[in-house]
């Protein structure tokens, strides 16, 4: 039941309008995002719309993720009231996964706002091959949103500077994910952190899932991306057991 109440009480919380980031991730960037795909896309008509539009709606969403994901839980510092959640007995692990998970849906929301945008104000048809993959994809990259997210909220936890902190974070988080450029591309070192992520594997699934699909590559990558995740969520649990303890025997949070 707290997990619940925890997940009922972030989503009322970050779908408030007075959240003036919100607002900004629900109107504008999206819209500002399509427009730079459409003027690219007049100038290189060969390039593939459909990736482009799937990949607007990525990008909003995973920084939505990263934004939320961190002052969601560092809100919770600043007013006191971590302390308070701890000695109601619910876990600190469970308290960022609340708030992971809200934020999650949260961003697919935003998701599915930039689709309507690329419909209704750009006049784009999406075209995808198989509703069926397109899906398992689709809800394979929101359960990676939330080990990353669950990830940030406890660094963002650690450190004093948060807001940097997620600032210096979005970008290359949508770099890595391979949402816009080929990871391929990219030197050795930057390969093989993209390859560590489990958004560039739901990613690169969601990606294949538009057009022809070769099913055993596109199982591998689904598999892949949950069996990192599995493991983000397990090292954010290992991590906040030592942080909770931590802050039951000092009173402090963080460093």
């Amino acid at each position: 039941m707290h997990f619940i109440s925890l997940l009922s009480l972030n989503l009322r919380f970050f779908t408030d309008l007075k959240n003036k980031f919100y607002i900004y991730l629900f109107i504008f960037q999206p819209a500002i995002m399509l427009f730079i795909i459409t003027t690219m896309l007049k100038i290189r008509s060969s390039y593939n719309a459909d990736k482009y539009i799937i990949a607007v709606g990525i990008s909003v969403a995973i920084i939505y993720v990263v934004y939320s994901s961190g002052s969601s839980i560092v809100s919770e510092k600043w007013w006191g009231t971590i302390e308070l959640l701890l000695g109601s007995n619910t876990s600190l692990f469970k308290i960022i996964l609340s708030k992971t998970v809200s934020n999650a849906i949260i961003a697919t929301m935003f998701f599915f706002i930039s689709i309507a945008y690329a419909k209704f104000l750009f006049g784009y048809t999406l075209e995808i091959k198989s509703y069926l993959l397109f899906a398992l994809s689709f809800l394979v990259l929101i359960i990676s949103f939330i080990a990353i997210g669950s990830i940030i909220g406890l660094l963002s936890l650690v450190f004093k500077d948060v807001f940097t902190f997620h600032n210096i974070l979005h970008l290359p988080l949508v770099i890595l994910s391979g949402i816009f450029f080929p990871v391929d591309s990219f030197m050795l070192i930057i390969k093989f952190l993209s390859f560590c992520l489990p958004s560039y594997w739901s990613v690169s699934a969601l990606f294949n899932s538009i057009g022809n699909v070769d099913i055993y590559p596109f199982i591998f990558k689904i598999l892949l991306s949950l069996t990192l995740t599995i493991l983000y969520l397990l090292i954010t649990l290992f991590l906040t057991k030592k942080l909770e303890n931590n802050i039951l025997d000092n009173s402090k949070v963080g460093l």
